[in-house]
């Protein structure tokens, strides 16, 4: 039986959204002290949510990092890239803190499911050797 996020972590009150998804899958890497958490929700869960979890997991369990994988299924994710923009900005300079620097001033454009950052500063290179780029990959 699959257990939701506030039956695991019921001290952990500050999501609306992710405290209502359902835990898939729990994996902890003791070597590289990193745990993944697979998640299935029926709600859209914004992003400051997800960096509010995972604060909470790294400081309750002493982790070095957490990886959250989120599994919407059907459910239709209203776009909002670019109302969001600064928020994820603001989430990967807390492991980036050069990020805050590339990234200022920068648009995001999407067409389809392509997504372009217009930077403002000549430094993809960094974003691309640092594999930010698949980062931000990820969370959008």
């Amino acid at each position: 039986m699959q257990k939701a996020v506030r039956d695991v972590f019921n001290d952990f009150k500050d999501g609306q959204s992710i405290i209502d998804a359902v835990i898939e899958n729990i994996n902890l890497y003791k070597k590289t002290n990193r745990i993944e958490i697979e998640l299935r929700s029926n709600k859209a869960i914004n992003i400051e949510e997800i960096d509010c979890f995972e604060g909470y997991l790294k400081e309750q369990f002493q982790i070095g990092s957490v990886k959250i994988f989120i599994n919407y299924g059907d459910l239709k994710i209203k776009n909002t890239l670019e109302e969001d923009w600064e928020l994820v900005i603001k989430y990967l300079s807390k492991n980036f803190p050069l990020i805050k620097t590339i990234l200022a001033n920068s648009k995001i454009e999407q067409e389809g499911t392509t997504v372009y950052i217009v930077l403002k500063t000549a430094n993809s290179s960094f974003l691309h050797s640092y594999n930010i780029d698949k980062v931000l990959e990820d969370i959008i």
